[in-house]
């Protein structure tokens, strides 16, 4: 599972990273049939490092993974840099805010949409 460095922003004493990570995720296929198909799946999901530099020290905090939608993080990624936070704590807010509306759909998780999605698609190419 390592990260693949997509972008690098600066924004005053405060670095940030946009990365790609690869990991497993549980999905369900339901075809409504009576066939249901649980497996885990790889799916790409996005995450951003913060590195804040105060006078020698380095603070770094990585989010992990967020979400699966590579537009939403990536969004979140400019709202971070436009703002210039200086502090871990408002950095921590913002992301854990924004990961939360993520989180309110039937899945409970960003991740689950597109899990279920590449598990119908390996599927279907079984299939077919």
């Amino acid at each position: 599972m390592s990260k693949q460095l997509l972008v690098t922003k600066t924004a005053g004493n405060t670095q940030y990273q946009l990365y790609r990570v690869d990991m497993l995720h549980p999905a369900t296929y339901n075809d409504f049939r009576g066939t249901i198909i649980e497996q885990n799946v790889t799916i790409g999901a996005y995450g951003i490092v913060a590195i804040l530099f105060i006078g020698q020290e380095e603070i770094y905090y990585d989010s992990g993974p967020l979400s699966a939608q590579g537009y939403q993080v990536n969004w979140l990624f400019n709202h971070l840099h436009r703002q210039g936070f200086n502090d871990l704590d408002q950095i921590r807010e913002v992301i854990w805010k924004e990961h939360e509306s993520w989180t309110w759909n039937q899945y409970g998780n960003p991740f689950g949409k597109v899990a279920n999605q590449k598990l119908r698609k390996q599927i279907r190419k079984l299939l077919h």
